[in-house]
């Protein structure tokens, strides 16, 4: 499901309990006040000062996305506070950890940040702007995009000391639980078994997997493979992540013993699997909601509910105080892993279930399968240390966009992967995406002159890679979640040359898995996005052309040798590195 529009509501009292012992940190987090702004007006009505009444704004607790996952705009969030008096004389800054997709954050009037990206933590230092013994009044108004946005991370006071301190999170000094070793130099595959071909089941798919270990794929992530509920029904064969029971398989796709021998035929080509699964909810159908309605959320009239602020009318909301609902879902979890061998699950909404359930998650399905992988589709750094190796690089891939859109300059890569650095727990990888089934295709997104520069830059960033199905021949269609959109495959293209010439060079230079990022500098900094990834042996060299017009690039250095790997092809002359690049063209360099 679409982790973006997530209206969740992260649980205030996770933020109290991860942050009551420090002393230096104020939380800002739950009640505010919230108002939609469709017509833009917001400033103008000075939305922003102390003084306009928002009596008629609801309220929200924050951290949160907005209600309407179909909004795409303006929102402003406001609320009043008293600092604590041991900020008076300190150093003291107000932090963001992550706003969808823009911000403009107001104190007591004065407009004090201008932030852009999404899932990117930001701070300001407010020493001095603070009112002390009376209320202060903070505002933010969000623009998004796409998909609901809102203040979908914690806020917070802290002192600081330095620079360095300010960009420390309380997860620097924690260690991410660890990738399993297979992970290394991997690809992973999303793959919709009802959309992968037209008869849309598991024994087609076995048929195909000589041709995803040619390609270079190491690990297959199955969409949800469990039977879809019928009840409240999306569409015509409605989604995937309503799930009527979790501990069988859709009868669309085939049998149990199918998907058993698809899972041992992908194993016996060298390719892990993992399934996806929706923790969170289930579908009104699914047997649970008759016989245990009390592991179910229910409003004030007693009824079970859908998500709360969220449109999935067609699943019911899990309560997860309930503890026999635990023990039942850990059950499925363990079923999965223990009985049909599967290699881990990828983990929907993720960050909507509690913590201490997927930390003792993967405590159990360590002790069956220690080389478990746990993705979850989310990105906050709490993920990684609780039960999960590796979560989603959204920022990098909206960073990247916001590069070609020539909103950002190519400098901003380096200042949010610095960001990510300070905010994560030590050694966190990401999962590093062009595309999934909550989002555009590659093509349709940056376009189909920039599609292919957009793959190289982010799929060469530090994480595990992944591309969806179709992908990879340059598919236009999103296949729906609640139809019978089978992907057209066409393997006569520049796409399936593109893709299939550059994982190969992805598994032939483990730089890319495990070398050290480093922006290098060029003679054309403001037009030429180019990196490195760097290990004692060798360096990859990325050189783009963010721009619509060819571009004479020059790269000082001391390499005398080089081995060119794909893109356009450099000359050494007069100690630098010299090629020209097309519009939106790019070059891949080995050198020693």
């Amino acid at each position: 499901m679409k982790s973006k529009i997530y209206a969740f509501v992260l649980l205030f009292f996770m933020s109290v309990i991860l942050t009551a012992q420090d002393n230096a940190m104020q939380i800002l987090n739950g009640p505010w006040k919230f108002t939609y702004d469709d017509k833009n007006e917001g400033f103008d009505k000075e939305y922003y000062n102390i003084d306009p009444d928002k009596s008629d704004w609801k309220t929200v607790v924050i951290p949160t996305f907005w209600g309407d996952a179909e909004y795409d705009g303006i929102g402003w969030y406001a609320r009043t506070f008293t600092p604590d008096e041991k900020y008076k004389g300190n150093n003291v800054a107000v932090f963001f950890e992550c706003v969808d997709d823009d911000a403009d954050v107001y104190l007591n009037g004065e407009k004090i940040i201008e932030h852009k990206g999404y899932n990117v933590r930001f701070n300001k230092d407010i020493t001095g702007k603070l009112k002390f013994g009376q209320k202060n009044t903070l505002v933010v108004k969000i623009t998004d995009g796409g998909g609901a946005g809102g203040l979908c991370g914690e806020v917070y006071l802290q002192e600081f000391r330095d620079s360095q301190d300010l960009m420390k999170s309380k997860y620097f000094s924690r260690e991410s639980t660890p990738l399993p070793g297979w992970t290394k130099n991997t690809l992973i595959y999303e793959l919709y078994v009802r959309a992968h071909s037209k008869k849309g089941d598991f024994i087609t798919v076995i048929d195909d997997l000589p041709r995803l270990k040619k390609l270079g794929v190491g690990c297959i992530w199955f969409m949800p493979v469990f039977p879809i509920g019928d009840v409240k029904r999306k569409g015509t064969m409605g989604s995937p992540y309503a799930i009527k029971d979790f501990m069988e398989v859709n009868p669309e796709y085939g049998t149990k013993a199918d998907f058993q021998r698809l899972i041992d035929a992908a194993h016996d080509h060298g390719i892990r699997v993992i399934i996806d699964i929706a923790c969170n909810h289930s579908a009104w159908d699914n047997w649970l909601l008759k016989e245990h309605p009390e592991y179910y959320t229910k409003n004030e009239n007693g009824n079970i509910v859908h998500p709360a602020g969220t449109d999935w009318t067609d699943v019911a909301d899990f309560n997860y105080d309930n503890a026999d609902l635990r023990e039942y879902m850990w059950k499925a979890l363990e079923y999965w892993v223990r009985d049909l061998d599967i290699d881990g699950y990828r983990c929907d909404v993720a960050e909507l279930v509690p913590d201490d359930f997927w930390a003792e998650a993967y405590k159990r399905l360590s002790a069956i399968k220690p080389d478990i992988l746990m993705l979850a589709e989310g990105a906050h750094p709490r993920l990684h240390i609780n039960g999960f190796n590796l979560t989603y690089a959204w920022n990098y891939r909206m960073t990247i966009a916001k590069i070609l859109e020539n909103k950002q300059k190519p400098e901003y890569l380096a200042e949010v992967m610095e960001k990510d650095h300070y905010r994560y727990p030590k050694n966190t990888k990401h999962m590093i995406f062009t595309e999934n089934h909550d989002k555009k295709r590659t093509v349709e997104f940056f376009g189909d002159d920039k599609d292919l520069l957009a793959a190289v830059l982010n799929l060469s960033l530090p994480g595990i890679p992944m591309i969806y199905d179709g992908q990879e021949v340059g598919a236009e269609q999103t296949p729906s979640l609640f139809e019978k959109e089978p992907i057209e495959w066409d393997f006569d293209n520049h796409y399936y040359e593109f893709y299939n010439q550059y994982f190969q060079i992805r598994q032939n230079n483990h730089a890319f898995s495990k070398g050290k990022f480093q922006i290098t500098n060029t003679n054309q900094p403001d037009k030429v996005l180019a990196y490195s990834r760097i290990t004692d042996h060798n360096r990859v060299l990325i050189i783009g052309n963010i721009t619509g017009e060819k571009v004479s690039v020059r790269i000082q250095s001391e390499i005398r040798e080089f081995q060119h790997l794909m893109g356009e092809i450099p000359v050494f002359t007069n100690g630098s590195l010299r090629l020209e690049l097309p519009a939106n063209g790019f070059s891949v360099i080995k050198t020693q």
